[in-house]
């Protein structure tokens, strides 16, 4: 899809991996202004208009997110149930990840 297709104010990710939001503003030349999402500055993309992007589905991305914080919790709900001895049978980096997981959820609350 080109950039010129999406609506004012839709979120769309480049094929070189660029994710921003297409403002309702053109500079002088046509071309959109969007605002990249990395450092909230606003661009224009060498091709204008005609730049290849995908929608992205925020609604999509909520659902997820949603979905994965289930099932980190009950990750979490099961570790915290083990014994000790349960513990120490995890591989060293299982644990660590389950608690830079718990962390990474903490911070989004």
């Amino acid at each position: 899809m080109k950039l010129n297709d999406l609506p004012p104010g839709s979120l769309f990710v480049t094929r070189a991996g660029v994710l921003a939001v297409k403002s309702e503003y053109r500079y002088p030349n046509g071309a959109p202004e969007c605002v990249l999402l990395a450092s909230g500055e606003y661009a224009h993309f060498a091709d204008g208009g005609r730049t290849e992007v995908e929608p992205v589905d925020l609604a999509a991305l909520r659902a997820e997110n949603a979905r994965l914080r289930g099932a980190l919790e009950e990750a979490m709900s099961e570790y915290e149930s083990f014994t000790a001895g349960e513990r120490g049978r995890l591989w060293p980096h299982e644990a660590e990840l389950l608690h830079k997981w718990r962390a990474a959820l903490e911070a989004q609350s």
